[in-house]
């Protein structure tokens, strides 16, 4: 029996599409709020089937980098597959609380909607 984890995971892996149609507008103020410029090292906490990341990619452009990290597999696969044209992408399968990642290594963190996901929030930003 799958858990609710791999649930979830699966149908935001099913309905990538429709999600990024009705998130990423509203994601587009954060995006600004942050304001990468080429070549910033931004990171993507729940970035799901990578949407943002495209945004996000177009704005740092080649000489920057993106890191996108979520916990589900399935949903990172489509990530992975929407962003594999893009040498300045990397992704992780991760727990946000749990990332191990250098200190002071990204200019900004952004999270459209992923943070709601998070079990451990006050874990997870602290870590961040």
């Amino acid at each position: 029996m799958p858990t609710s984890l791999e649930m979830a995971d699966a149908a935001r892996a099913e309905i990538a599409d429709l999600t990024d149609l009705q998130l990423l507008p509203l994601g587009q103020d954060a995006i600004a709020e942050i304001a990468p410029s080429p070549g910033q090292v931004i990171m993507d906490v729940g970035c799901g089937a990578g949407g943002s990341i495209l945004q996000l990619a177009e704005q740092v452009g080649e000489a920057g980098h993106i890191i996108g990290v979520d916990i589900g597999p399935r949903v990172l696969a489509v990530a992975r597959a929407r962003t594999a044209h893009l040498p300045q992408v990397t992704l992780i399968e991760a727990d946000a609380a749990r990332l191990q990642h250098p200190t002071q290594s990204v200019d900004a963190i952004y999270s459209g909607f992923g943070v709601m996901f998070f079990a451990e929030p006050v874990a997870a930003f602290a870590n961040l």
